[in-house]
């Protein structure tokens, strides 16, 4: 795994009740493949971890140029539009918060904190998703590790 350097610029990538959250931009230092990581600025407080207890891991390939990015813009659009269609489909975050967004290597990830597994691949429905990876993880430890990483 390639090291990571911090872009360290904000955007509204949620929208939640209350308001967007920061997100932190984070590319890799190597320039091929590269792979770019979105991710919440910070940990939510435990009311909201324990409302959203477990990790979704989605993935979708898609085809990659040489940088392992995607090689279409066609292909950016969609992998775009399937997280308009998620929030779309719950626009007050009642089932899912999105915590992390992985780009390269020609595959784009999400991890999600869902509320139910069945009542997430409910909302996913007929979605073109490769993977589907579900586990407990009240505490949000792929993010709290990943923020450690960031900091300083």
């Amino acid at each position: 795994m390639s090291v990571i350097g911090l872009i360290a610029r904000a955007l509204g990538l949620a929208r939640e009740a209350g308001g967007p959250d920061d997100w932190l931009v984070i590319r890799s230092a190597t320039d091929k493949p590269v792979s770019i990581l979105c991710v919440r600025a910070t940990l939510p407080n435990e009311v909201v971890r324990r409302k959203f207890p477990i990790e979704a891991s989605l993935s979708i390939a898609f085809e990659a140029s040489e940088s392992g990015m995607p090689d279409y813009e066609g292909d950016l659009v969609a992998l775009d539009g399937f997280e308009e269609v998620l929030r779309a489909r719950d626009p007050n975050q009642q089932l899912f918060l999105q915590a992390i967004r992985s780009t390269g290597n020609g595959k784009r990830e999400w991890t999600f904190y869902v509320t139910s597994e069945i009542s997430f691949l409910q909302l996913l429905g007929d979605e073109p998703v490769v993977d589907r990876i579900f586990r407990l993880d009240p505490e949000w430890s792929r993010l709290r590790d990943i923020l450690s990483r960031t900091k300083g």
